[in-house]
């Protein structure tokens, strides 16, 4: 386990009346050793101009109902924010563990960052009524991410009969880079694609990542890049499947991208178009 939860933060009911979470960050705010008890909709929650750090905590479902940590204000203009996770756990969240797809819009994608190393999401679910392109679970992030040494399991995005939601665990928009990570035993169901990761536009880099028994209704079982460019290195893709009977890409598929794949390994991936 990542995490030495050494304080007990409790919601009590008084949580913001703006956002229903336990802890609204709008500057400069560092989080350290927490467990999070009856926060309502969010653990914690955080806004353009914030600088959050949170390190060696704990965000289970029974504490969050629907978000570990989110952005509900939508970020416009030059608005900005940084996320820091270190050492900590997500687990059994109906919704996500790290979201902030308020963000909308491409000219919006710089102006949010986040470093999450050393953090296990694990049976994190968020189901989808309407289409979501993209969506995710464990992680849904518009701007910059960096994800280092961390471990996403169990963790699906549900759609609705007929509609699409992609990125079992993981849903990105802009740069992403991703070492030394493990992405196991997620899925996507509907039309939905990339069961562990799914992203779009931006620029893509993994390195030394596991990629194993993700399960995708759509295309790419382990990952679906769509990115200007994208780097994978050193990575494993094993016992992923696409189950579409059009389905591609049952390790990696990629669409709009260029891709460069440097020693990297495809085992016993299955798709009907594309087993690797």
């Amino acid at each position: 386990t990542p995490y030495v939860a050494t304080a007990v933060l409790d919601g009590r009911g008084v949580q913001s009346a703006t956002t229903g979470s336990c802890v609204d960050a709008h500057a400069t705010l560092t989080l350290v050793g927490v467990r999070f008890a009856r926060c309502g909709a969010a653990c914690v929650h955080v806004t353009s101009g914030a600088a959050l750090t949170v390190t060696d905590s704990y965000f289970h479902g029974d504490a969050c109902a629907t978000h570990g940590i989110t952005s509900f204000a939508e970020v416009t203009g030059t608005s900005s924010y940084t996320l820091t996770v270190q050492r900590c756990a997500f687990e059994a969240i109906t919704g996500f563990g790290v979201e902030n797809t308020k963000m909308k819009g491409s000219s919006n994608l710089g102006f949010a960052t986040a470093l999450v190393q050393d953090t296990e999401f694990h049976r994190i679910t968020r189901s989808y009524p309407d289409n979501a392109l993209p969506a995710g679970s464990a992680i849904s992030w518009y701007g910059h991410m960096t994800l280092e040494r961390s471990l996403l399991s169990k963790c699906r995005c549900a759609a609705a009969s007929g509609k699409t939601c992609n990125g079992g665990a993981h849903a990105h928009r802009g740069s992403l880079t991703v070492t030394d990570t493990v992405y196991t035993g997620n899925s996507v169901t509907g039309f939905g694609s990339g069961a562990g990761v799914y992203t779009q536009s931006g620029s893509v880099l993994a390195t030394n990542c596991t990629f194993k028994d993700n399960t995708a209704a759509g295309d790419g079982g382990g990952m679906y890049i769509r990115a200007t460019t994208s780097s994978v290195v050193d990575t494993l893709f094993e016992g992923n499947a696409a189950l579409w009977s059009f389905a591609a890409g049952g390790g990696l598929r990629t669409s709009g991208t260029t891709l460069t794949l440097t020693n990297s390994r495809f085992v016993r991936n299955s798709a009907r178009r594309g087993a690797g």
